[in-house]
């Protein structure tokens, strides 16, 4: 299966649909992907690995990366339906207490938007 990624705009929430394998020198166009976004001043994602066929360290180490990247700069990353293998490997590395997992996308956009809600500054 091909690695694609596709980028949605949800209100103040960027969706990005992560496809195919997650893996050593394979990962460089998400973190390319979500480097450009924080640039353009989003601050809110959500990776929705569902069509996510396998993750390695490097895909890992890359989704930790960007959670880093993110919230350095104020923001969140969300977790979408990771498959049950990226699930066992976000155990096994002891970040389910780290990310925040959504197994329905509107709870996720819910709870991106609550916190940009709560965030923003009252006039």
């Amino acid at each position: 299966m091909t690695r694609t990624i596709e980028v949605r705009q949800i209100g103040s929430v960027v969706v990005l649909d992560v496809g195919g394998r997650l893996v050593m020198g394979e990962v460089d166009e998400m973190r390319d992907t979500i480097c450009r976004l924080l640039e353009a001043g989003s601050r809110s994602f959500v990776l929705n690995l569902s069509r996510v066929s396998y993750m390695d360290s490097a895909g890992l180490g890359q989704t930790i990366a960007a959670y880093t990247s993110v919230t350095r700069r104020g923001g969140r990353v969300v977790l979408l339906n990771p498959s049950k293998q990226t699930n066992q490997l976000l155990q096994i590395a002891k970040l389910v207490t780290v990310f925040d997992v959504y197994a329905d996308e509107s709870e996720a956009l819910n709870a991106l938007m609550k916190d940009a809600a709560t965030a923003a500054p009252s006039s």
